[in-house]
């Protein structure tokens, strides 16, 4: 029977370890499974020594399309999700399902107050055997 084939990245193989400080949003992280059938998406959060009642961290996945040199993210969130709540000095972990293409990956933190640390991991479905 066939199955589906998997490649498993390393943890943070996107984004590792980076701080986000109260309120920011970060820079933008581009996913490429323009070859793939299915990517995996986790993002990890780890919140500071306190955090707020407006604590979270909204996640928001674009969509990219054109040709690699002259791309056209859309403006408009496919999928967003916020890990919510958090909680002092713990990891928060959450996985969603990309399909096939590429995209654009920024995240906010709701916290007015308090900053974060986040790494977003993939993994893809490559094909089926």
């Amino acid at each position: 029977m066939a199955s589906p084939q998997m490649t498993f990245n390393a943890a943070g193989n996107i984004a590792s370890s980076i701080a986000l400080a109260a309120g920011a949003t970060s820079t933008n992280y581009t996913v490429d499974g323009s070859a793939d059938f299915e990517t995996q998406l986790q993002a990890s959060i780890t919140a500071g020594a306190a955090v707020a009642a407006t604590n979270g961290v909204t996640v928001n996945c674009y969509r990219q399309l054109g040709p690699s040199g002259t791309p056209v993210n859309d403006t408009i969130a496919s999928l967003a999700f916020t890990i919510t709540p958090l909680t002092a000095s713990a990891t928060s972990v959450r996985t969603i399902n990309l399909d096939t293409g590429r995209w654009v990956i920024s995240l906010t933190n709701t916290d007015a107050t308090n900053g974060v640390t986040f790494s977003l991991t993939t993994a893809a479905v490559t094909g089926i055997a």
